[in-house]
């Protein structure tokens, strides 16, 4: 219980590139499309609210990353597991890209542990 804290550094191309592969008539379009030196961070802090005991851990979190240096992600949500049967999350995101439109994404996700 209390404060996380995580980074996580990326080295490489970080968009995958398929609609290059597909656009392509060989493969050396698609192999010369990303220089593969981009290097990018994400990082993550949340803090663990004891509920119903130690066995239900509330955890609101807060991460910001920089995939490459044309983008940055902005993402806020919490956590929730009990008694490791049970996670359910709620997430929102902002992915901001130079050259384009920002993207917004919620997500709610579930999980049964047996």
């Amino acid at each position: 219980m209390g404060l996380s804290m995580s980074a996580l550094p990326t080295c490489g191309n970080g968009s995958s590139g398929i609609q290059t592969l597909w656009d392509s008539e060989n493969a050396s379009d698609f192999a010369a499309s990303g220089s593969g030196r981009e290097f990018g961070l994400e990082t993550e802090v949340g803090y663990d609210f004891s509920m119903f005991g130690d066995s239900a851990p509330l955890t609101p979190c807060g991460a910001f990353g920089r995939p490459d240096p044309d983008s940055r992600n902005y993402r806020f949500g919490s956590r929730f597991s009990m008694n490791r049967s049970l996670d359910l999350a709620l997430e929102g995101q902002r992915r901001e890209i130079r050259a384009g439109n920002p993207e917004h994404e919620l997500t709610v996700r579930g999980r049964l542990n047996r």
